[in-house]
């Protein structure tokens, strides 16, 4: 008689009376989320996957695309690891030239490549006071006392020169968060302002602009507002633009609060800064110098000039700007990949080129395409809609790359999970990975969409169902 061995049989069966459980208890926590008094109006979608087999623990509502957020992101740093790869690295030159006519007199043209880290804090190589000391250092060298007739920053080489996706609104655009990306990035085009506030309902003044946006003149509506407010003020302004509008209010008796903003012209102020920097090694910037914003330099002007040499800075990797972008949501980073894998694959660093090669990538990984509607690189454009099916597919491809150790380091933890999460306008999502107590993988996803009250109440809720998979 033949032996059988029942193990391997009781082992499947033991984990699909577990699976079954977990269904069971996702769908009593999800059916008490929908009974809510916060969720009168809301929907809610739930996608959960078994990581190790890819088969499905449960689902509710995952055929409905919903607004994801910043859980986008992952579609966007996942795409780039794979296409651009981990190492790649963004180039910025600087392109030193000698006026053939007049001796000891020349410019320097800067030429971006989008790289979104150029002066970043983030990194020791990119600090803006770095740079531009050992930039003025290898200009000095390069051409001792030198007349500089022009700094020429090439900022702009998208077709339809858009600074930002079109999906994002008037609220965002003058806020850090919504800065724009251009070809030429400087400090993750972001500007701190430094505000005092006195009592409730006074006005509150700028007291320092960091970086100096000297092109730009700020219209100040502030107040202080009740003790425990809290930050509550916008900037409003465009890429390109000459004025700022603050509005809103900051809390009482403050000496130093910040809010940031986004530069509506980055390439010049970095021209200013390199400019100082220069000067401080008594270099004559005394003739006018530009950038793309102040009107286009023709090529024309170059070829009457002799190039002496090139500096060239390059980015830290890309999985380590990864890190920053999913870790910390830096929706500039996710714009510049997207503008890049454009460029990669047509010619055209544009954010429609890119969302054409994102949807076409993730299209051949098996995601169907009503499944992401894709508006921009970040989430934050509110007209972003994917499924939680689909967020999970994303993170399932992601596992088994050569790239997602890079790529799940740079998840954040919350709730005690490696997870993304989303936030925008009465949206809310998580996704991510997880390994339960008796040693189960999950890759989960968990949007609700246009919930009301307390977010962070609503959090709270969403936890507890994703306490399930614990």
């Amino acid at each position: 008689m033949k032996k059988v061995c029942l193990l391997p049989l009781f082992l499947l069966m033991l984990l699909d009376l577990t699976a079954q459980d977990i269904a069971r208890k996702l769908a009593a926590a999800v059916n008490l989320l929908e009974k809510d008094p916060q969720m009168g109006a809301a929907l809610i979608s739930v996608y959960v996957m078994d990581e190790t087999t890819g088969g499905l623990i449960y689902e509710h509502n995952s055929r409905y695309a919903m607004a994801p957020a910043s859980t986008q992101k992952l579609f966007t740093a996942a795409a780039a690891l794979e296409l651009l790869g981990k190492s790649y690295r963004y180039k910025t030159l600087l392109n030193i030239y000698e006026d053939r006519d007049i001796s000891a007199s020349g410019m320097i043209e800067v030429v971006g490549s989008g790289d979104p880290s150029t002066g970043s804090w983030r990194y020791t190589s990119t600090k803006k006071e770095k740079l531009l000391a050992d930039w003025a250092e290898s200009i000095n060298a390069i051409a001792p006392g030198y007349r500089w007739k022009t700094i020429y920053v090439r900022d702009f080489l998208s077709p339809s020169n858009l600074a930002i996706p079109e999906g994002y609104i008037w609220q965002d655009i003058g806020n850090y968060y919504g800065a724009g990306t251009s070809y030429f990035n400087w400090n993750e085009n972001q500007y701190d302002l430094t505000l005092k506030s006195g009592a409730t309902g006074s006005p509150v003044t700028v007291a320092k602009v960091n970086p100096l946006q000297k092109q730009l003149l700020f219209r100040n509506d502030l107040r202080a507002g009740a003790p425990g407010s809290g930050d509550n003020a916008w900037i409003f302004a465009a890429p390109g633009s000459k004025e700022a509008v603050l509005k809103g209010t900051i809390p009482p008796s403050q000496s130093g609060f910040t809010i940031s903003g986004s530069m509506p012209d980055p390439g010049y102020t970095f021209a200013l800064y390199l400019k100082d920097a220069i000067k401080a090694d008594s270099l004559d910037l005394s003739d006018p110098f530009t950038s793309t914003r102040d009107g286009k330099l023709s090529d024309t002007v170059f070829s009457k000039m002799k190039l002496l040499t090139t500096i060239t800075h390059q980015s830290p990797t890309l999985d380590s700007l990864v890190y920053w972008f999913l870790r910390k949501s830096v929706n500039l980073y996710g714009e510049a990949f997207l503008k890049k894998l454009g460029e990669e694959k047509t010619g055209q660093f544009d954010t429609d080129k890119g969302i054409d090669v994102l949807n076409e990538f993730w299209s051949s990984k098996g995601i169907s395409a009503g499944s992401m509607q894709i508006q921009d690189g970040s989430g934050l454009s509110p007209q972003n809609r994917v499924t939680t099916k689909a967020l999970v597919q994303v993170l399932k491809y992601s596992r088994g790359q050569d790239w997602y150790p890079a790529y799940y380091a740079a998840l954040p933890e919350y709730n005690g999970m490696k997870m993304k999460s989303g936030s925008i306008g009465g949206s809310r999502a998580y996704a991510g990975y997880h390994t339960s107590n008796a040693g189960k993988k999950y890759v989960f996803a968990i949007i609700i969409n246009n919930y009301t009250g307390s977010t962070g109440e609503v959090v709270k809720k969403m936890y507890k169902v994703l306490d399930n998979l614990k």
